[in-house]
């Protein structure tokens, strides 16, 4: 009987790790053409089978093409189901609805773009949907024949067929990521024809915490730009940074306050622009690639990505900042193909040198649509900043994030006090928070609070100060607890719950950094402690761990707490090194001291 059971089980869970997918596609095939005129046709094909209900009333129940019709004609060629009976489905008229995209609300320039709607019909477990469309695009519109494709959906592709047809006098050049596969090439009546095909793509993982920027998915970037420098170039034309008499005085009503620190008077700036002019996340090729003016944003009071950078390019001008433009890319462009499909965002650089040299914000990349305390480059570490030039070049200044901590904390029964020395630099140094608001420093402290401080104005970076506070802490039958304080973007600040013991896929941190910390605990008035001695120090090819809690006399412990990661993408090979790292680092066990009288 037992035996039965265990095969029993065995079987069932076999199951469980055979089952199939929500869905299949059968085939996903998209055909480019580029004619001598300039226009394109792109004709896409899909082949869906459903497996579960999820998959026809969540994820592929509808399709949607996004097109703008002034300059694009869609046609549907063909749409239809076919049940698991056999028994085929003609999607009717009234399955065909256009709406306008969720992207282009509230932005009154753009509303004439168009979603095209399919509801596919009939769908049940074991249907086949079939769907066949041309987009034709008007010659002028696309400067080139310019695509960024990611060859991955949330269920797996058995046959992915790409395309792309261009003239005789245009070359395509291509970069591939991620996935193996020469094109087949093809010359026939003054075109060459390129096809690449793959099979069984696995499905996206959706693993937490991956890369940002798409790394974990196979790509294909093709184009006729004849190189990047020209692609840029192009794209400057079209940033159009023009100022008119209200943009500069509400700009220099904006600074005018700081007349005596110009770095106020940016900063300040920089949150306006960002703050008071919403974001439209209009992709670049829905408008053909060409941009409305810094003045039209300024009026109109929002702009798309590129159209808030050039807003955001003119207010710098205005007070005198050297600026470029600059975009953003994924970590894996080559740059060997041209490519503005491809780009992911921009920013832009404010050059002052006015700051000290060996402060890394003397080169600050600022978002035009969100804000941040620091560089881009420090937040988002792992992308690409070209700068949109005839001469275009990488910026690359990413520097290790540090935090340091030296305190004394002292306990008794009524309260715990705290004096110290913090230093932060990178990621933990909030530029934009500190010239904004001289208090700044006082938040700078996780689970603790900075009563006093003071601070060398000549020293901004690395930003050293002296604090003195208070720390919250936790009474319980007769116990006092409380968790030692650590820099507020600390690790242990991250949202990171779900640490499965194995991984797939990269894992993406904010960036590399190093903490370390030494506290000196004094336990008065009749308290003593509870902890006992730990001494744990792990390294391995990701970075080191340190905890040390020991006693030199019964009523003084020392504690030193230092961690440091090389790498802020975490393969999975490399996912068990940072799992013995970080777990050390984030149990509460070594970080929290308990006391009692």
């Amino acid at each position: 009987m037992n035996r039965i059971f265990f095969i029993l089980f065995i079987l069932l869970s076999g199951y469980a790790f055979a089952q199939p997918s929500e869905a299949d596609f059968l085939l996903l095939r998209k055909d480019y053409v580029l004619y001598p005129d300039g226009s394109i046709d792109l004709n896409c094909r899909q082949i869906v089978k459903y497996h579960t209900h999820v998959s026809f009333n969540r994820l592929y129940g509808e399709t949607f093409i996004v097109y703008n019709p002034k300059h694009q004609q869609l046609k549907i060629n063909e749409s239809y189901t076919t049940q698991a009976s056999g028994n085929k489905i003609v999607t009717p008229s009234n399955a065909f609805n256009e709406v306008l995209p969720r992207f282009a609300a509230d932005a009154p320039d753009y509303n004439h773009l168009r979603e095209m709607v399919v509801t596919h019909t009939g769908l049940e477990v074991g249907a086949t949907s079939y769907l066949d469309y041309t987009l034709h695009t008007d010659a002028g519109y696309e400067p080139e024949l310019d695509r960024y494709l990611t060859l991955q959906e949330e269920s797996p592709v058995k046959e992915y067929v790409v395309t792309a047809t261009v003239p005789d006098g245009k070359t395509l050049s291509y970069q591939l990521y991620g996935i193996k596969g020469n094109p087949k090439i093809t010359k026939k009546n003054g075109t060459t024809r390129y096809e690449w095909t793959f099979r069984n793509i696995a499905a996206s993982s959706r693993e937490y915490y991956q890369p940002e920027d798409g790394r974990n998915a196979p790509h294909l970037i093709f184009s006729t730009w004849p190189s990047l420098p020209a692609a840029m170039q192009w794209l400057a034309g079209q940033v159009k940074a023009d100022q008119t008499p209200e943009m500069k005085v509400q700009i220099e009503k904006t600074a005018k306050n700081d007349q005596n620190n110009s770095n106020i008077g940016t900063a300040r700036t920089y949150n306006y622009v960002v703050g008071e002019f919403a974001y439209t996340p209009v992709p670049l090729e829905y408008n053909g690639y060409k941009l409305r003016s810094a003045s039209q944003a300024f009026k109109s009071a929002y702009g798309t990505a590129a159209e808030k950078m050039a807003l955001l390019m003119s207010a710098m001008t205005i007070l005198g900042e050297p600026v470029e433009p600059v975009a953003i890319y994924p970590s894996f462009f080559e740059g060997k193909v041209g490519s503005l499909h491809a780009i992911m965002g921009f920013a832009v650089s404010v050059n002052d040198s006015d700051r000290p040299i060996n402060n890394p914000h003397a080169l600050f990349l600022w978002s035009p649509v969100e804000r941040v305390k620091y560089t881009l480059s420090l937040s988002k570490p792992d992308y690409l900043y070209i700068k949109i030039s005839e001469n275009p070049t990488a910026t690359d200044q990413m520097i290790q994030s540090e935090a340091k901590i030296s305190m004394n904390i002292d306990i008794d029964a009524e309260q715990v006090n705290t004096k110290g020395e913090l230093s932060v630099s990178g990621k933990f140094y909030p530029y934009v928070d500190m010239l904004l608001d001289v208090n700044t420093p006082k938040r700078l402290l996780d689970r603790g609070t900075i009563d006093k401080f003071s601070k060398s104005e000549s020293d901004l970076f690395p930003l050293s100060i002296s604090l003195d506070g208070k720390l919250s802490v936790k009474e319980l039958d007769g116990y006092r607890s409380f968790i030692l304080p650590e820099v507020r973007d600390g690790a242990n600040s991250w949202y990171m719950p779900y640490l499965l013991p194995s991984r797939q896929t990269n894992l993406e941190i904010s960036s590399p950094f190093s903490e370390t910390y030494h506290y000196e605990v004094k336990a008065t008035g009749g308290m003593s402690f509870i902890n006992k001695d730990i001494s744990m120090v792990k390294k391995n090819k990701l970075g080191s761990v340190k905890v040390e809690i020991k006693f030199d006399t019964p009523n003084l412990c020392k504690v030193t707490r230092s961690i440091e990661l090389n790498n802020n993408i975490v393969s999975p090979k490399e996912y068990a090194d940072f799992l013995e790292l970080i777990n050390i680092w984030r149990d509460t066990n070594y970080r929290t001291i308990i006391l009692t009288k």
